[in-house]
């Protein structure tokens, strides 16, 4: 198999499992599994990132929030800690969410909590700080 008849077959498999096209000659079976395994990645993901709001709708919810969430926001980068900063525009846009008008709010503090954590750290300029005196 050549390089493009690779990639054409890795990009339709992942267009399979998000559910984006017709599963074609791939296994219902083995589409399943990678689908339920994609599901509690995303779940699991967002968990970290928005504990506070698992918290607020609870764990049902939450799973249904994920899943949704995953459909119209499918991973891009590969890398899960960075996936999800649409999630407070997408809960204010839902009206599935109207019950809890603070939600979106509340997403948005997760996430940047969730940024200042993953945040390189950075090393204090000690030596600045005599400027505030002579200022």
């Amino acid at each position: 198999m050549s390089r493009n008849e690779t990639s054409r077959a890795q990009n339709a498999l992942m267009s399979a499992i998000y559910g984006q096209t017709e599963p074609q000659s791939f296994d219902p079976q083995g589409l399943a599994v990678y689908r339920s395994g994609l599901a509690a990645n995303a779940k699991r993901a967002l968990q970290v990132s928005f504990p506070t709001v698992e918290r607020l709708v609870g764990n049902d919810c939450f799973t249904l929030l994920a899943t949704h969430f995953l459909q119209v926001q499918p991973l891009k980068t590969g890398d899960w800690g960075e996936w999800g900063h649409q999630l407070p525009a997408w809960i204010a846009a839902n009206t599935d969410f109207d019950e809890y008008p603070y939600l979106s709010d509340c997403a948005q503090l997760d996430w940047l909590c969730h940024q200042s954590e993953r945040a390189a750290d950075v090393m204090a300029d000690t030596a600045s700080l005599s400027l505030l005196g002579e200022q």
